[in-house]
């Protein structure tokens, strides 16, 4: 049995921050989706790959703006890829986390090396 793939909802909130800071609105891109803002925020939630597509794509088409996912990018955190720290951590600890993961093949290499 196959399943289509999926993705955490909060995956798109950095495309609702950066629709909400060039002055569009969020839901002209996901009304078409059936979605809302709040139902993208809840933890947990998943949308299909195919929809999470459409809202960046969808997105870079509403502003006119070809480098529309490095921009939403910048406005993601950490948190809405499903990671949460077992302790309290710094402020940032995750966001470099996050960074040197980038940079490395796993996340061992990316922990030993920070």
């Amino acid at each position: 049995m196959t399943t289509a793939p999926t993705a955490l909802c909060r995956m798109a909130l950095g495309a609702v921050a950066e629709l909400e800071a060039t002055g569009h609105s969020p839901d002209e891109v996901l009304k078409p989706l059936g979605l809302t803002v709040a139902e993208l925020s809840e933890p947990g939630r998943r949308i299909s790959h195919g929809h999470w597509l459409r809202i960046f794509n969808d997105s870079a088409e509403a502003t006119r703006d070809s480098a529309f996912g490095l921009h939403a990018g910048r406005r993601q955190i950490v948190h809405n890829f499903g990671l949460r720290p077992r302790h309290t951590l710094a402020p940032g600890v995750l966001d470099l986390i996050a960074q040197l993961m980038l940079h490395e093949k796993t996340l061992k290499d990316a922990l030993e090396n920070m």
